[in-house]
């Protein structure tokens, strides 16, 4: 996984955050006009600051602080009778390209970074 943090001011509508330990930011807002910390962030029902590298609380400490949150993505598997499989990123993709032989066409949800190996 990436340990990349998107400033707020350069995310795209819709963008996530959560900390280097893994827990999703539920709201962020960064205020530009402010000195200090410029990005406040409730976590866990808690309202913590970040300064502009997403770093909490000014400390400059790097043990806590805001990261990109992996993104998903859908995918869709035609299984055929024969057991090929195919995955496409769309259900209309998957429909077009699926032959007379198909069985099931099954949708997944695929985050980014994420292998069999992890939790």
């Amino acid at each position: 996984m990436t340990d990349k943090f998107t400033h707020p001011r350069d995310a795209k509508e819709g963008h996530k955050w959560r900390t280097n330990g893994g827990v999703d930011v539920d709201a962020l807002h960064y205020f530009p006009e402010a000195k200090g910390d410029t990005i406040a962030a409730v976590i866990n029902g808690d309202l913590d600051t970040f300064n502009d590298d997403g770093i909490y609380y000014t400390s400059g400490a790097d043990y806590y602080r805001l990261i990109d949150a992996p993104g998903q993505h859908e995918v869709w598997v035609n299984l055929d009778a024969d057991g090929y499989m195919a995955a496409r990123y769309s259900k209309e993709d998957a429909d077009n390209r699926s032959n007379s032989d198909r069985i099931a066409c099954q949708k997944f949800t695929i985050t980014e970074g994420r292998f069999d190996d992890e939790k």
